[in-house]
């Protein structure tokens, strides 16, 4: 077995030399890098199996000037397919009413109050006391699904689930048919996924945290957010898509509101993201979009909504998909150049192979 870089490069040299040399032409793609800048081959690396090799080899496109393979990145996967999540025992875990997508949502579309019930605050320790700063979302009833930079050094107080207005110092009391119970609950264990890499080259900002006890989801301002683990929200093509964000605005850049707010925001293409993100790089540089989703639009974006929180479609049936969790974007709020989002469908199984009972 394959253990160290080294062995790897020599591994993969010789895997390429057999039907390749530094005088083959490269393949045309956007992101031809050496094998080492691209953290999903080294991760296909590692696992040293055939259909991970085969893999490597369909996106080979050539040598650079040091005889080092490259591979085109963004063709490369560390997902298996589909039916590996369609068929996960774990599945069981996340809501029947996510699973069974042919089933209309009753009553019709909520009131805006209780329109998104899977919002979450996560509150952090600071020298001027416990604040909110990121977001995040709640799958079930023990985990709530955020950025990994929001569990990277900060201390992690607890969360909120059910708010709405922050400021608010008697929940909704002054609407009828009102019944808004706020949960604050500590955490027991956070989870970032174990290739997560901060900035300036983030990668697999995803993470998890798994609740001490329960959530109660009998109020009507407390849900679940459905995620992409049908065949078909997995191949959903989101380029050129509208999609929703929801968040109190308590980012990463010091934005701030008390009330929950939403806005819409068009989805970019694949390519067009990966142009915009990654302008300005050398020949060779790893691409920025690897596994992420670009969204927003002049005066709309990661301000609107919480860092860690949602991006999300609706479905055939009326549910809200989470296909995004918001990562970074660009220092100026509503600048015109779009927010970069974890593509959730990429990490479905190590989701649904992280979560327990």
């Amino acid at each position: 077995m394959i253990k160290t870089i080294a062995q790897i490069s020599v591994y993969l040299v010789i895997s390429f030399s057999s039907f390749a040399s530094p005088a083959t032409l490269r393949r045309n793609c956007n992101d031809c890098v050496v094998y080492n800048s691209c953290d999903t081959a080294v991760m296909l690396l590692k696992k040293r199996d055939p259909a991970a090799d085969a893999q490597l080899k369909s996106a080979f496109c050539g040598f650079d000037y040091n005889k080092l393979p490259m591979v085109c990145c963004s063709e490369l996967t560390t997902e298996q397919a589909p039916e590996a999540v369609e068929n996960h025992p774990n599945l069981l875990l996340i809501p029947e009413i996510c699973r069974n997508n042919k089933k209309k949502i009753g009553g019709g579309r909520p009131a805006k109050r209780y329109e998104f019930p899977w919002m979450v605050l996560l509150a952090y320790e600071t020298p001027l006391g416990p604040q909110f700063k990121c977001g995040g979302s709640l799958i079930n009833e023990r985990y709530v699904l955020t950025a990994a930079h929001c569990l990277s050094d900060l201390k992690l107080i607890g969360v909120r689930v059910g708010e709405f207005d922050i400021d608010a110092t008697t929940a909704c009391a002054e609407l009828d048919n009102c019944s808004d119970e706020i949960q604050d609950l500590r955490v027991e264990e956070a989870i970032s996924h174990p290739e997560y890499r901060g900035r300036p080259n983030v990668r697999n900002d995803i993470g998890l945290l798994r609740l001490r006890k329960p959530v109660d989801l009998s109020p009507k301002n407390t849900g679940v957010v459905c995620l992409p683990a049908t065949r078909q929200q997995q191949n959903l093509d989101l380029g050129r898509q509208v999609a929703t964000l929801a968040g109190w605005g308590y980012t990463d850049q010091g934005s701030t509101s008390a009330i929950l707010r939403t806005v819409v925001v068009p989805v970019y293409t694949v390519e067009n993201c990966r142009q915009l993100y990654n302008r300005g790089r050398k020949p060779g540089e790893e691409d920025e979009t690897i596994n992420k989703l670009c969204a927003g639009q002049k005066g709309m974006g990661s301000c609107e909504g919480d860092s860690g929180g949602p991006l999300m479609l609706m479905d055939q049936a009326g549910h809200f998909v989470q296909y995004g969790v918001d990562s970074y974007g660009p220092t100026l709020c509503g600048a015109d150049f779009p927010t970069a989002y974890t593509d959730v469908t990429k990490y479905m199984k190590w989701i649904l192979d992280t979560i327990r009972p």
